[in-house]
């Protein structure tokens, strides 16, 4: 239980276990959160712009203008200079944790291998759990939001009909709003979320039901309370939140999750909290208000079909692709679609009696492409589109890479009034864009 000069550290230290959770197992959790999906492995990660919590830059918005040709003898065109505005927001914070209880500890003191194994399968699935958890998150908003509730859900009751997001842009036919939602998920229902957010219920999910989108919980919902229609459904830390407009609020995930690409590539303005705020929005994307006229290079180009959806053609892709090229300056660098988009793509180019290149990435993975821009399906990809994006100006925004908390020094800690023990780990980042109309949103598509 002791570190000895002999022997060293000795089986059933603290100091052991911290020794094993920094050396064995952070470098491959951190990998698996930092890049569980293509788009996060291919985009930089940068922390220079990160002052103190939160992050700080200018983005050129404007050329200089006092250019032109003129006749002989004629006035210098006036002086111009280069157009900037300067981007604030928060950094975002990601946790996980895990506990091991004190009789399974005591149970295989004697043996060193089976605690290990106690050890192993925890920090694996921990590391699958954050990594499939950051890939979800890094295609939503920056909202927090699971899903929203399809109708009040009344007192007493345990069980709600899921529906998709409702400000997301287009069509969603093929979304399913449970995608998000599992069993011994610990959720909160956050009403009026755009003035004054109250915490109504929090609970366990018990069961889901993938057909129907109806989602079993307990405990019920108390007398008295009635939870909105439309109200966010949200991660929350436990089932004993105040209800009501409080603190509690932080204890839940309502528009603190790092931003996503589904609120990059908009033409509003995110639903995340405003700066030093826990419960007023922010008035713009990243601090500057994208609704604005003046405003115009902060949002995203849309092309979209009122909500109609229909096949994709090339011709579609086209108008996307030199949308950015024409009025972003840009050309995307990746196309990022649902497996059901890129199978709805790929089956045009047999349809049409041809098939386009393919680009292929290290390793040997092939991927379709168009105007030699490959094509990637993504998991958590909202469906019904394509994003055009140019991956130059999308940077996750990093304060802290994944790391133990471990600034009493151990890792490995007893619970308060428990005879357990936990780990934690936390990784602190966000992304973000420079300038949001080099991306391009094509919308209201039919998947395969």
């Amino acid at each position: 239980m002791t570190a000895q000069t002999a022997t060293g550290v000795l089986f059933g230290s603290g100091a052991f276990f911290s020794y094993i959770l920094n050396k064995h197992y952070l470098p491959g959790v951190a990998d698996t959160v930092i890049t569980p999906n293509v788009m996060l492995e291919r985009l930089p990660r940068d922390s220079t712009r990160v002052e103190g919590k939160a992050v700080v830059f200018p983005t050129h918005i404007g050329r200089n203008e006092g250019v032109g040709a003129i006749g002989e003898g004629g006035q210098l065109p006036d002086p111009g200079s280069q157009e900037y505005n300067q981007f604030e927001f928060y950094i975002r914070h990601i946790y996980g944790r895990v506990k091991f209880d004190g009789i399974t500890l005591d149970a295989s003191k004697s043996d060193v291998a089976s605690w290990l194994r106690v050890i192993d399968s925890e920090m694996k699935n921990l590391g699958k759990d954050l990594s499939r958890d950051r890939q979800r998150v890094v295609h939503n908003d920056g909202s927090g939001r699971l899903c929203e509730n399809d109708g009040a859900i009344a007192a007493a009751a345990t069980t709600f009909t899921a529906k998709a997001n409702s400000d997301i842009q287009g069509d969603l036919t093929d979304f399913s709003p449970v995608r998000w939602i599992r069993p011994n998920m610990t959720i909160a229902w956050i009403e009026a979320p755009t003035t004054a957010p109250v915490v109504q219920h929090s609970a366990k999910v018990v069961s889901v039901n993938r057909t129907t989108n109806v989602v079993t919980f307990t405990p019920a919902v108390p007398g008295g309370v009635t939870i909105a229609d439309s109200s966010w459904v949200v991660r929350a830390s436990n089932t004993a939140l105040t209800q009501g407009a409080n603190t509690d609020l932080n204890s839940t995930a309502f528009a603190k999750e790092p931003m996503g690409v589904a609120g990059i590539v908009d033409d509003a303005n995110p639903p995340q909290l405003a700066l030093g705020s826990a419960t007023a929005f922010q008035t713009g994307f990243q601090n500057v208000d994208a609704t604005l006229a003046v405003n115009d290079w902060n949002r995203a180009q849309m092309f979209l079909n009122g909500g109609t959806p229909r096949a994709i053609t090339d011709n579609l892709m086209d108008q996307a692709w030199t949308g950015a090229v024409e009025i972003g300056d840009v050309s995307p660098s990746a196309i990022y679609g649902s497996f059901g988009m890129v199978r709805a793509y790929s089956e045009t180019t047999v349809t049409q009696r041809r098939f386009n290149d393919t680009t292929v990435r290290k390793g040997g993975t092939s991927y379709l492409d168009f105007n030699d821009t490959m094509i990637i399906a993504d998991r958590d990809c909202y469906n019904n589109r394509f994003y055009f994006l140019d991956e130059t100006d999308l940077k996750v925004y990093v304060m802290s890479e994944p790391q133990w908390m471990d600034m009493d020094g151990s890792v490995y800690q007893r619970m308060l009034d428990h005879d357990a023990y936990q780990a934690s780990i936390y990784c602190r980042d966000t992304l973000g864009s420079d300038v949001r109309d080099h991306h391009v949103l094509l919308g209201d598509l039919i998947e395969a």
